[in-house]
C-alpha cells in the first residue's frame, strides 16, 4: 500500500496495489481482474508500470462482494452499473447501490445443527428436513443449517408443540414466503415505475441521491405498513373465527336447554 497525493489539490488519498486491494476486500487478485474485464470495476491509475487502486475501487469491490453474497449475479451487477454509472458521480452511485442492498432490519439469521433443529421442531423426520431445504425454509451450510430469521423456527416450534402437523407448518411457511415476496415485488415495482421511470437515460446526480433517500425511508415504512396490516387482519380473522365457534356452541346447546324445560 502507499499514499498518493492527488495532483493540484494537495489532498492525500490512500492507494493500493492489486494484491493489497484484493486482501482488504476479502477477494482474490484473479477476481479483481475478472471484475475489471467485465466492466464492474474501473481500471487502476497507472504510475509508471504500477497500477494503483483508490478507496473508490475498494468500496466498489466490497460492494460487489456484498451483492454477490445476497444473490445478485455478475450480470445483474453489470446491468445496474451500466444504467447508473454513466455520467454519475461514483460516490452517489455507491450510495444508491448500498441503499439497495442494505438489510431491511437487524440480522436475525442463525446457524443450527441438525440435532438442534430436530429438538426445536420435534417430531422432525429426515424427509421433513429435506423438504424444508427444498422449500428454501432452511439452507445447508457445511454441517449446519442456516435460517434467515430465527423467529421463523421459534414460531414453527410453537405450532408443532401445539399439535400442528409438520407438513402443515412447512406448507404455511412456504405460503407466507410467497405472499411476502409478492408484497416486496409490489413495493419495488412501485418505486421502479413512479420514481426511477422506464427511461434508460442516465439518472442525474440529484435524482440518484433522491432515490437513495427514498429507498432508505421506504425500508422501515414498508415494514411498519405490513406489520400493521397483518395485525389488523389477524384481529379481524380471529374475531370472526371465535364468533363462529361461539355461535356453533350456542346452537348446539339450544336443544338440550329446550328439552330440560319440557
Amino acid at each position: 500500500m502507499g499514499v498518493v497525493t492527488e495532483p493540484g489539490d494537495g489532498r492525500e488519498e490512500e492507494r493500493y496495489r492489486i494484491d493489497d486491494l484484493a486482501r482488504l476486500a476479502a477477494t482474490t487478485v484473479r477476481n479483481v481482474r475478472a471484475y475489471q474485464d467485465r466492466g464492474l470495476l474501473p481500471p487502476p491509475d497507472k504510475i509508471g508500470r504500477v497500477g494503483w487502486y483508490s478507496e473508490s475501487h475498494l468500496a466498489r469491490l466490497r460492494l460487489i462482494g456484498e451483492m454477490l453474497s445476497r444473490g445478485y449475479t455478475l450480470a445483474n451487477i453489470a446491468e445496474l452499473i451500466d444504467v447508473w454509472v454513466r455520467g454519475q458521480d461514483l460516490r452517489d452511485v455507491l450510495g444508491l447501490e448500498a441503499a439497495l442492498i442494505a438489510p431491511w432490519g437487524e440480522d436475525r439469521s442463525f446457524l443450527y445443527t441438525e440435532e438442534e433443529l430436530r429438538e426445536l421442531l420435534a417430531p422432525l423426520a429426515p424427509e421433513h428436513l429435506e423438504a424444508a431445504v427444498q422449500l428454501g425454509l432452511i439452507t445447508p451450510e457445511g454441517e449446519h443449517f442456516r435460517v434467515e430469521d430465527r423467529r421463523l423456527i421459534e414460531g414453527a416450534s410453537v405450532l408443532l408443540r401445539a399439535g400442528v402437523p409438520v407438513e402443515a407448518v412447512f406448507e404455511l411457511g412456504a405460503t407466507i414466503a410467497t405472499a411476502t415476496d409478492n408484497i416486496a415485488r409490489l413495493y419495488v415495482e412501485m418505486v421502479s415505475k413512479h420514481i426511477v421511470g422506464e427511461s434508460l437515460e442516465p439518472l442525474s446526480p440529484q435524482r440518484v441521491r433522491n432515490l437513495s433517500e427514498v429507498v432508505r425511508r421506504l425500508r422501515p415504512l414498508a415494514k411498519e405498513v405490513v406489520e400493521a396490516g397483518l395485525a389488523t387482519a389477524l384481529d379481524r380473522r380471529i374475531g370472526a373465527e371465535v364468533g363462529s365457534h361461539l355461535a356453533r356452541a350456542a346452537t348446539s346447546e339450544e336443544p338440550e336447554a329446550a328439552q330440560s324445560v319440557t
